[in-house]
């Protein structure tokens, strides 16, 4: 990410980097105005007080005042850069284009232009309705940097308002390509294909965001219009069928060995699907099924498909095809393999209900299963044992090509956390379910050569805290630099091990920070063990740009608030995670806490945000930027420092001991 214009003896007239834990700006942000204001009065020399205070303002959308407050700025230090860098972006965020020019314009004759400085000069452009010059300028920031989705997304609305919509739409999938997360790209895309009368390529967008969001009636409904209308598109899906159809046919679930010694091992039932009419499976082997009672009342023969159905009240196990060999059952039904090497193919396992990575697939699985009739709905369970399961853990939560010993940080992590949260959805008749509401699994589909080496090097091991329990081992993709206290993200009672940690050895930033420098945090690469740049930076350091509108469709698809008029931070963690924010809309507003925070605001990567928002004529927001830090939760061991970590020869154990701080380790199995 750039480098932002601070001269180096900057640091030393911009007041304290931390901020008094006690402030408002960490406890009731409502008051963090006033106090910010009564210290810049205090001490009017202090350019740092009016960065603070600035970027106060600009959190609640109070963007005239963040004008003023930098203006402080620019008429105490005219030579300095980045405050007329600041002042640029502040004016645009009021709409005064003009004045947004001049200063952004004040920067580039200085020489110290990077990507940043383009793009906002690009931005303003735009809005002066000089887009050729936009596109330009905005080009020259790619230049500089080709990793930025926001210059994207600009480029694209540049050349949108040109009416060149194949420009566009290339520009869109760029973005795309630089942040997948930005999945409401998707339905622009699809409708400028449609403008440019490309009906098939436009079909190919709006079922991709069917299948991130199957709950959207409106893209459903569009689906099936486009179905109906175009003989091409009931082609392209006839044609995609006939392939499912004859990959179905031709597949053989693999054959595994069981794990040595497996009697011995705990076992543990994931809930493979949920709320489901119907179930599809192939089996390795022939196959026995049992009621209750454990009398057997069906059998199968190996490679061939199977059906579960519901029917009224009840539901039946029959050859796929062969209606009359239908057996019933009103509750449930247990099918057991006749050999422990086979495995089993299950149909249309849904994953990333609602994110960028929703899939559909077919997939394999160790173990038997139990299939199970309740509400008219069946749920579809996997019955294994703990370490076969963690198999299909590891890689679903970790790329397998990452170190040895990351792998087995996070196989000891992940058996943790199984052992400790073992009934987690007894209600629904089994132990964790297979999504990332406990953790990723899936089953053969994952298992690679090293995850099955971390497993078993690491057979049994669970971690406990220093208050000898099995500790919740939460973990995450990215901590951004700094993880969090359990209890101030979620509201937990306090929890030995897990509080929060500096990712690195060598802390130099120390938290919590000041609202300037929170501000800084989200923007810049510190050096801590989850440091990544190139293209795997946005797992680290990233913008989300949402238009009003998009910004309106996340809300409401959780809050009938209807067009967004404000936003604002209500509290934030001492490391920096925002836990409560106030969004207004026309039909009325709503207090937002902790992980909810990242779906309504467009399924941000993390809580460790800032933003900066402008407002049409009307009052609404028009666009808002948010910066971030980090993907996940924030809160136990982060997967890309324990990376960091391994590649810096470390241990598992002690990357363990980093991340959840006064635990060890106890085999509970051999």
């Amino acid at each position: 990410m750039s480098k932002f214009f601070l001269a180096m003896g900057f640091m030393f007239f911009c007041g304290s980097i931390n901020a008094d834990i006690l402030s408002p700006y960490y406890t009731d942000t409502s008051k963090a105005i006033a106090y910010y204001s009564e210290i810049a009065d205090k001490d009017s020399n202090n350019i740092g007080n009016y960065y603070d205070l600035a970027s106060v303002f600009k959190e609640f959308g109070e963007n005239d005042r963040a004008v003023d407050a930098y203006r402080q700025i620019v008429m105490r230090r005219p030579k300095e850069v980045r405050s007329h860098f600041e002042l640029a972006k502040a004016y645009y965020f009021t709409g005064d284009y003009k004045n947004a020019e001049e200063e952004i314009n004040a920067v580039i004759i200085t020489g110290k232009e990077n990507w940043e400085v383009s793009f906002w000069s690009g931005c303003i452009l735009i809005e002066e309705g000089r887009f050729d010059e936009a596109i330009d300028t905005l080009a020259k920031g790619l230049n500089e940097d080709d990793r930025k989705n926001v210059v994207y997304i600009k480029l694209a609305q540049a050349y949108e308002r040109k009416n060149d919509y194949l420009k566009a739409i290339e520009n869109y999938k760029n973005a795309l390509d630089a942040d997948k997360t930005h999945i409401e790209l998707n339905e622009k895309i699809a409708l400028l294909y449609e403008k440019t009368q490309n009906i098939v390529s436009a079909f190919k967008y709006w079922n991709k965001l069917g299948d991130i969001d199957t709950k959207d009636k409106n893209i459903s409904e569009k689906i099936k219009e486009l179905k109906a209308l175009y003989p091409e598109i009931k082609k392209i899906i006839e044609g995609w069928e006939d392939k499912k159809q004859k990959d179905r046919a031709e597949y053989m679930p693999p054959a595994r060995l069981p794990i040595e010694k497996g009697e011995a091992i705990p076992k543990v039932k994931i809930g493979v699907l949920k709320d489901v009419v119907g179930v599809r499976f192939k089996c390795g082997a022939d196959f026995k099924v049992y009621d209750p009672t454990q009398t057997m009342i069906f059998t199968g023969e190996k490679l061939k498909e199977y059906n579960i159905v519901v029917e009224g009240k009840k539901a039946y196990i029959s050859l796929a095809g062969k209606e009359t060999s239908k057996k019933y059952f009103d509750n449930e039904i247990y099918i057991t393999k006749d050999e422990q090497a086979a495995t089993t193919a299950v149909y249309g396992v849904k994953y990333g209900e609602g994110f960028y990575w929703a899939k559909k697939v077919d997939t394999s699985y160790r173990g038997d299963f139990i299939a199970k009739l309740e509400n008219e709905k069946l749920t579809f369970i996997n019955d294994l044992n703990v370490e076969e399961y963690l198999y299909g853990v590891i890689v679903a939560e970790m790329p397998a090509s990452w170190p040895l010993e990351a792998l087995k940080v996070q196989a000891v992590a992940a058996r943790t956390y199984t052992f400790r949260n073992m009934k987690k959805h007894k209600k629904e008749g089994y132990d964790l379910c297979a999504q990332q509401h406990c953790a990723v699994y899936e089953g053969l589909t994952k298992e690679e050569k090293y995850a099955v080496q971390a497993v078993d090097e690491t057979r049994g091991e669970l971690l406990y805290s220093a208050d000898n329990d099995i500790m919740d081992t939460f973990f995450h993709h990215s901590c951004g630099g700094h993880t969090e206290d359990a209890y101030d993200v979620w509201g937990f009672k306090h929890v030995k091990g897990l509080e929060g940690i500096y990712d690195s050895n060598d802390a130099k930033w120390n938290f919590p920070l000041s609202p300037f420098w929170m501000e800084e945090w989200v923007r810049t690469l510190p050096d801590v063990y989850c440091k990544v740049d190139g293209r795997g930076e946005v797992s680290f350091r990233w913008i989300r740009y949402l238009d009003g509108e998009g910004l309106a469709y996340f809300v409401n698809r959780m809050y009938p608030l209807g067009k967004i008029q404000k936003l604002e931070p209500v509290k934030r963690s001492k490391n920096g995670s925002i836990t409560k924010v106030l969004i207004e809309g026309d039909k009325g507003s709503k207090i937002v806490n902790f992980d909810q925070i990242r779906n309504a605001l467009g399924k941000l990567r993390s809580n460790v945000i800032k933003w900066e928002y402008t407002k049409d004529a009307s009052g609404y927001i028009k666009e808002i930027f948010i910066y971030g830090a980090g993907w996940g939760h924030n809160v136990g061991m982060c997967q890309r420092g324990a990376r960091g970590m391994a590649e810096k020869d470390k241990k598992y154990k002690e990357i363990l001991y980093h991340y959840y701080k006064g635990s060890y380790i106890i085999k509970k199995y051999q």
